[in-house]
């Protein structure tokens, strides 16, 4: 999955204590979930690879709020969603640039 900012200590879990939960990416790494090389055939499942947008739950899993306060967040702006289809989602980088906006105020 992905991290909210950079850590020299490692990859940030998005929800610890689920298998395939590190904020790290492997998508591109070309090896499969066993270590060996891919083939062109192989597919890759939904464990092996990092989400681009977060539901709003998982959104406040993350960043370890509650619910409600993420849709005060999107209410007020300070927390980018976009809608696909009736859905309102959130982009990873939308929870970066959250993240990156409280470290800016606290400076």
């Amino acid at each position: 999955m992905f991290g909210l900012a950079c850590y020299s200590e490692g990859p940030l879990e998005a929800f610890p204590g689920r298998e395939g939960s590190s904020l790290a990416g492997t998508a591109g790494a070309g090896t499969n979930a066993l270590g060996g090389e891919m083939s062109r055939n192989e597919s890759i499942t939904a464990g092996e690879f990092a989400p681009l947008l977060y539901r709003v739950e998982e959104a406040a899993e993350v960043l370890r709020i509650g619910r409600t306060v993420v849709y005060e967040l999107i209410r007020c702006g300070a927390l980018r969603t976009v809608k696909v289809g009736t859905r309102r989602l959130v982009p990873v980088e939308a929870v970066r640039e959250y993240v990156d906006s409280l470290s800016d105020g606290a400076a």
